[in-house]
């Protein structure tokens, strides 16, 4: 399955002046993890996720007045629409990554997917493939045996 099919489009973005406080409270207000951070051209400058703010912010003693590149990860690993979700977990997997932001043909900023929404694809095509086996390995029928009179 291609990732912009199961991609969230679009992905959420902030400036990377942005302050901690507000990302976080955008991430809040969104019920999300991560903000793709753009330029003012609305070029992919980094993301920044929930983690970077707890670890890379509170742990290290910024204020939430700081701006958000001084966490972000600049230079994102990023993933193509058309690319297969094998190809985005391979990249998780390798990267170390939950999020990967999506591009279009054009390298131009389309969306994000996350490392659960492969999780959820992934659980329903193993559900399918235990009930495909399940079928086969349920034993036939006993058929009655007819006595002779």
């Amino acid at each position: 399955m291609e990732v912009r099919l199961l991609m969230h489009r679009p992905g959420v973005t902030c400036e990377p002046g942005t302050s901690l406080r507000d990302a976080a409270r955008r991430m809040e207000d969104e019920g999300i993890g991560s903000l793709l951070v753009v330029d003012h051209h609305g070029a992919l400058a980094g993301i920044v996720t929930d983690r970077d703010i707890t670890l890379r912010a509170v742990g290290r003693g910024l204020l939430p007045e700081a701006p958000i590149e001084s966490v972000m990860s600049p230079e994102p690993t990023t993933v193509h629409g058309y690319d297969d979700a094998f190809t985005a977990a391979t990249l998780m997997a390798t990267k170390g990554c939950r999020r990967l932001p999506v591009l279009d043909h054009d390298g131009h900023l389309e969306g994000v997917i996350a490392l659960d929404d492969l999780v959820i694809l992934f659980t329903e095509q193993l559900d399918k493939l235990v009930h495909t086996v399940a079928l086969e390995q349920t034993p036939p029928t006993l058929k009655s045996v007819a006595t002779p009179e």
